[in-house]
Order: structure tokens, then C-alpha cells, then sequence
């Protein structure tokens, strides 16, 4: 809930790492929102932030012959049943398990991370690598899939055996949907999505260069529909 004190934390970790002689860091960052989105998006600080002390590495690494690799972790799949981003609503498609979101089913590219499976596979991958200082100052875009939000329902509604609908709202709409004090913030977040595809626009084109840290140890990652019977759902 605060970018400052997250920062403060991150530049402490990098500093600690540089005085303990560390050889390897791999530090969990995302984009700058702000940069990325020229200024239309600004209020999406817990990406800012992470993208700040991925920077704040990169200077004071200097000579020290550490190298420093970002795991960017993508949209937890975890969300949509422990969160509830799915959930039934009796106002809502006649109470049928809904996905509500400014997104557009059908365009919108959503890359999934089964983070309690996936986030070991891609850190495991990058420490492993045969030849880590390809990786270095490299940023590793963990995907274990990218959907579409419409792919999305119905491949956990299939997993599950349940029917699950995709809602678009427009953004003012959503942005009634979370407590007032990060209203604006996960909105920005969701466009950001929706908009820049959560990496930078075309990024799900470019999904295979983080994959080749998979690919010595012939790592595979979780599918959406492994994780969704594995999942709690409450409706």
C-alpha cells in the first residue's frame, strides 16, 4: 500500500546484496505504467515502484560483477478464484460465476501466472541457465499462458464443469468495484492490461524469448486448466 516503503525495501535488498558479494540477483519487478502508458496511466504504483528498484540494481551493481536478472511475474491466475475476480452475483447473468472487467473479450491478451507452480519454474530456469550472463539486466516475463478473457472463462468452466461468463464494463464502472483507497490504482492496472498488454504492447509475440530460460532443463509450465482443478472455488 505504499510505494515509498517498497522502494526503500528493494534499494535496501540491492544494497545488501551488492556488500554480501552476491553473484546472482533475481529481483521480482514489472514495467514503469507511467513511462510505458506516456503519462495516461499514473496511478499504478505497485509496478512503478518494482521498476524503480529494478533501476536502482542496475546502478549500483556497477563493477561488482553481479549480475542481475528481473522475473516479472504476470497476472495471478490465484485471483480470479481466492480474490473472487470470479464470483457469483445474483445481479449478474442470473447469478451464473462471472469474470467482470474493463477488458475486450475477444482482443485482449492476459498473460497467467500459476504463481505457486510457475514462479519456482522461471526462477529455477534462470539460476540454472548454462550461460547466466546472456541474462543479465534481462527482465523474464513469467507466463504460464496468455489467454483472452473469453478463453479464460471457458477453459475453467470447462476444467470445473461449471458455465462462466465474461462481463465488459466500462472502466467507470469497474472503478466502483474495489475499496476507495485502491479504486483508482487497480483500474489504471486493468487497462494497463487491456491497453499495453501488461508487458508492452505485442509482448505476447515475444513470450518465447523469456521462455528460453525453460528450455535447458526442459521445464514446462502449469495450464490454465491443470490450475483451475486444482483451484477453491465457493460457488
Amino acid at each position: 500500500m505504499s510505494k515509498d516503503t517498497e522502494v526503500a525495501q528493494g534499494k535496501a535488498i540491492a544494497d545488501a546484496c551488492v556488500a554480501a558479494g552476491v553473484k546472482h540477483a533475481v529481483f521480482s519487478s514489472l514495467l514503469n505504467v507511467t513511462k510505458v502508458s506516456g503519462g495516461k496511466l499514473t496511478h499504478v504504483s505497485h509496478f512503478d515502484g518494482k521498476s524503480d528498484i529494478a533501476e536502482y540494481f542496475e546502478s549500483v551493481k556497477g563493477k561488482t560483477g553481479m549480475l542481475s536478472t528481473y522475473f516479472m511475474p504476470g497476472f495471478y491466475m490465484s485471483n480470479f478464484s481466492d480474490t473472487k475476480m470470479i464470483n457469483s452475483n445474483p445481479y449478474v447473468n442470473n447469478g451464473t460465476p462471472t469474470l467482470t472487467m474493463p477488458w475486450d473479450g475477444e482482443k485482449t491478451q492476459v498473460p497467467l501466472l500459476s504463481t505457486e507452480v510457475d514462479t519456482g519454474t522461471y526462477v529455477a530456469g534462470i539460476l540454472s541457465y548454462p550461460n547466466p550472463a546472456e541474462l543479465d539486466g534481462k527482465y523474464i516475463q513469467a507466463v504460464s499462458e496468455w489467454v483472452t478473457p473469453n478463453k479464460l472463462v471457458s477453459e475453467v468452466g470447462t476444467a470445473i464443469g461449471k458455465e462462466i461468463k465474461f462481463n465488459q464494463v466500462p472502466e467507470d464502472v469497474f472503478k466502483s468495484f474495489p475499496p476507495p483507497q485502491t479504486a483508482e490504482e487497480l483500474t489504471d492496472n486493468m487497462v494497463f492490461v487491456r491497453d499495453y498488454s501488461y508487458y508492452g504492447l505485442g509482448s505476447e509475440k515475444k513470450q518465447s524469448e523469456s521462455d528460453k530460460v525453460l528450455q535447458p532443463l526442459g521445464l514446462k509450465t502449469q495450464s490454465l486448466a491443470e490450475w483451475a482443478k486444482s483451484a477453491k472455488w465457493d460457488f
